[in-house]
């Protein structure tokens, strides 16, 4: 199994070029909030066909962004639902996280336990 690290379109169609890689998911690398790869309908289709769709959350520091400014210091700081919220919003199903309790907190108070898989 393996999850290619991805910062374009290309990197994922470059990726499921290869036939004798078993593709399990994506992590999405952006560092502005108009990135091609942050779209919802992108994000949609790669659901449908079974792969899991990974974003991190982790502040890096300096401007180094992984996740355009959905990190985990703007969780915290100004609220979940700017942060967290907005990278469910988009459906990512896996957040890498350095506060794993809180972003568990907030998503049982906004989900009901049927919706989420923590």
């Amino acid at each position: 199994m393996f999850m290619p690290v991805v910062k374009s379109i290309a990197d994922i169609e470059k990726a499921l070029k290869y036939d004798n890689i078993n593709i399990v998911g994506f992590e999405f690398v952006f560092d502005t909030q108009k990135h091609e790869l942050l779209s919802k309908k992108l994000i949609s289709e790669l659901k449908e066909k079974g792969y899991f769709i990974w974003v991190n959350a982790i502040n890096l520091g300096k401007g180094k962004y992984l996740s355009a400014d959905f990190d985990d210091d703007k969780s915290i700081l100004v609220g979940a639902d700017a942060g967290w919220g907005r990278l469910v919003d988009y459906g990512f199903n896996v957040i890498q996280t350095d506060w794993p309790p809180l972003l568990k907190e907030y998503l049982n108070k906004r989900f009901s336990k049927k919706e989420i898989l923590i």
